[in-house]
């Protein structure tokens, strides 16, 4: 098992980092740096919940772990679920 720690923006410190919420959008690749959209939320402020409103529909919510960069994990450190809204 992979324990991270959730820590602010900017703090590059091993095994620590924060969620990112993608809205209908596959993980990303690790490595690579995260985009800033409205389909894509930051929790950067150690923030570990939110209230987000869509209009019905269906969804596929990914969360996926970034180091203080924003440069993400990849697949091993993301967890998605279809939702339907009504």
């Amino acid at each position: 098992m992979i324990v991270m720690a959730v820590a602010p923006n900017d703090d590059i410190v091993k095994n620590s980092g924060q969620n990112h919420l993608l809205i209908s959008h596959m993980s990303v690749g690790a490595g690579k740096f995260s985009t800033f959209d409205d389909n894509y939320r930051h929790f950067g402020a150690c923030k570990t919940q939110t209230i987000i409103t869509l209009p019905p529909g269906l969804y596929k919510l990914t969360s996926q772990f970034a180091n203080g960069a924003h440069k993400l994990d990849g697949a091993p450190m993301s967890a998605s679920i279809r939702i339907t809204l009504k």
